[in-house]
């Protein structure tokens, strides 16, 4: 059983960028890791043991596990092809929860080496058969729970939106990327549980390391112009040393 730990003081990050910028000495299981798991494009690896996939180099592995319930498990990789998994610029593959259904327990639950990493960020997608349940339609864009070890739970996290047309067969072709969601900690994070009430979540790359200290962040340079108060401190310095020179020389 998962039990959280007492509750972090934790940021959390939608933009990939200001994320890369509060992190550092990171790590990631991308596509790559997913593509070596399949025979190619159109492949897939179904896993149905509380193993589930782990992957990442000796020393640094992340355990990736699906869950139907608390007792079943269903972790799938797959490359799609023109279908709901098929995400991004480029097509490749993908982890993915087990399929929908109301049971609280089901989600995608993500395991960390070691003591843990107190920056982690990764892309999500969700996807929900449609109408008239055939293996044709599809739609994505449902919300997303995110349970951390550290007893936070956050959400709901609104994924991209999409819907399978004849001119829209995956979201790839309707040029639509994952979301992105990055989150940092004092306390490191052992694990993390991404449930959706009705949808698959699935990701392809999920990146994890260490939080930049707020004293690092505010050394660094910004190249900004200086802010209005900071000139008038400056200004107010400048004229006290000219009036102390002024008040030397009328004395002598």
């Amino acid at each position: 059983m998962l039990v959280p730990i007492s509750k972090a003081s934790i940021v959390t990050y939608t933009d990939g960028a200001q994320f890369a910028q509060a992190s550092q000495n990171m790590s990631a299981i991308d596509y790559s890791y997913f593509n070596a798991m399949v025979s190619g494009p159109g492949g897939w690896n179904l896993n149905y043991t509380s193993s589930g996939f782990t992957l990442g180099t000796t020393g640094n592995t992340v355990q990736f596990l699906g869950m139907t319930n608390a007792n079943t498990y269903y972790t799938n990789i797959s490359w799609g092809q023109n279908n709901q998994r098929d995400w991004g610029p480029m097509s490749h593959a993908i982890i993915e929860s087990g399929q929908y259904n109301s049971d609280p327990n089901r989600g995608l639950l993500i395991t960390l080496p070691g003591a843990g990493a107190t920056a982690i960020g990764l892309d999500l997608m969700t996807w929900l058969e449609t109408s008239p349940y055939n293996g044709t339609s599809y739609k994505s864009g449902d919300s997303v729970t995110i349970t951390l070890s550290t007893g936070e739970v956050l959400g709901p996290i609104l994924t991209t939106a999409w819907v399978s047309s004849l001119t829209s067969s995956s979201p790839r072709s309707a040029g639509l990327n994952p979301t992105f969601f990055g989150v940092t900690s004092d306390i490191p994070i052992t694990w993390i549980k991404i449930n959706s009430t009705n949808s698959v979540v699935a990701t392809d790359y999920f990146t994890f390391g260490n939080k930049v200290d707020s004293t690092t962040l505010a050394a660094a340079p910004t190249g900004d112009t200086p802010e209005v108060s900071t000139m008038l401190l400056l200004g107010t310095g400048l004229l006290a040393i000219r009036a102390a020179k002024k008040y030397r020389r009328l004395e002598a």
